[in-house]
């Protein structure tokens, strides 16, 4: 019996020694990875040792993180604690909130924007600013509010959890009456979604486990905006012989991948084919590129991403079609851009869609300058709406 217990003690005090000698080698001798594919993030990089930081303990703290962020088999650890915390019932898992519907970020706290008001008075003079400046030549400007997954599906959080819904209908409804003060076109979509929608949630026409809207979203969006676009002067007609195309592979959302998309969900994306297709051109930053707007995957098998549509984010692409006779369009925006750009080009000539996250070559001044168009249109999602960053960084 003593022996027994000797050598359970020896081949534990044995097996963390192993560990402990073994976990740093193969740290070392695993290909390092730049990007956490789950996290959506860039992984840490060695601390840079200065008096500062030694000082401060900040040095040895970047050690930590960065030896923690490569360690080795980081992902296979992650995935194997968030299927426990599945396993045991968790609502909320890596910051995902898990629900019979979707997912769902986890927010910490909900109360009112208190400087809301200051803030949308601000981004809606930039706003003015520049519709004026395309309305002096004749062009129309619009500003177009699309709900993201969370903020369309608040309803779906759980009793206990915040949804976030106080803190962004403060920021919207000043970001809305801002714009009505200084009569720039607005369209929310967040009330076309419900009254399209069959059960008047518009939880269908977005993803269960990404935050963008699905490409049924996108379309009835490009539909109200040519709608919307006719009523205030623009030749444009909306294109309606669409068939939708449901990809059977598995779609690995900004949500789900968070969790490795062991939640069990069965999300899928759609591409559109037409009855009678428009030929174009397409550049991307100025180089020419392949004319598709949808990149397919080469196999069933294969995960698909919302990058499914136009290729993901792209600071500038220009898409031709060849009809002198239609109107041209500036649209600019964040990634929700995308899924609509697929269907946008075939109502205008010419379309140039542009993601100041990504393009720092030029304003958005200087880009209607150049091609001096017949719309411009700005698209971003209800929870960006005050957010000077990215593409809402409008010269004052």
């Amino acid at each position: 019996m003593k022996l027994l217990e000797f050598l359970e003690k020896y081949m534990l005090v044995t097996f963390f020694a192993v560990a402990i000698f073994a976990i740093p080698v193969l740290t070392k001798i695993e290909p390092p990875k730049e990007i956490s594919v789950a996290e959506n993030r860039r992984l840490a990089d060695p601390p840079v040792m200065t008096k500062e930081s030694l000082m401060s303990g900040k040095y040895f703290l970047g050690w930590e993180t960065y030896l923690s962020d490569r360690i080795w088999a980081r992902d296979g650890w992650i995935r194997l604690d968030t299927a426990l915390e599945l396993a045991t019932g968790h609502k909320v898992v890596r910051d995902v909130v898990i629900t019979d519907s979707a997912l769902l970020p986890y927010v910490a706290a909900d109360a009112p924007d208190t400087g809301a008001e200051a803030l949308a008075s601000k981004m809606a003079q930039r706003y003015a600013k520049l519709a004026r400046y395309v309305e002096n030549y004749g062009g129309v400007f619009l500003y177009i509010n699309v709900p993201e997954q969370c903020s369309i599906l608040r309803e779906a959080y759980p009793g206990g959890l915040f949804s976030g819904r106080l803190k962004l209908e403060s920021q919207n409804s000043a970001f809305a009456a801002a714009m009505d003060e200084l009569g720039v076109n607005y369209l929310d979509m967040r009330p076309v979604f419900k009254e399209k929608s069959r059960d008047g949630t518009g939880a269908e026409y977005y993803a269960r486990t990404d935050h963008h809207y699905n490409l049924r979203g996108a379309y009835l969006t490009y539909l109200t905006l040519c709608d919307t676009l006719s009523s205030l002067g623009v030749n444009v007609e909306a294109k309606t012989d669409a068939t939708f195309v449901t990809l059977p592979n598995t779609f690995n959302g900004s949500r789900g991948r968070k969790i490795y998309n062991l939640a069990g969900y069965n999300d899928k994306l759609e591409y559109i084919i037409w009855k009678n297709p428009v030929a174009f051109t397409r550049t991307d930053n100025g180089n020419p590129s392949p004319p598709v707007v949808y990149f397919l995957p080469p196999s069933s098998d294969t995960e698909v991403a919302y990058t499914l549509y136009m290729g993901g984010d792209i600071a500038e692409t220009v898409i031709q079609t060849g009809r002198p006779w239609l109107p041209d369009c500036i649209i600019f925006g964040d990634s929700f851009t995308n899924a609509l750009e697929t269907v946008l080009y075939c109502s205008f000539d010419t379309m140039v869609a542009l993601d100041f996250r990504h393009n720092t070559t030029k304003t958005i001044y200087e880009y209607i300058d150049e091609y001096k168009p017949d719309v411009v249109i700005c698209l971003r999602d209800d929870t960006a709406t005050l957010s000077t960053d990215g593409n809402g960084n409008l010269p004052d």
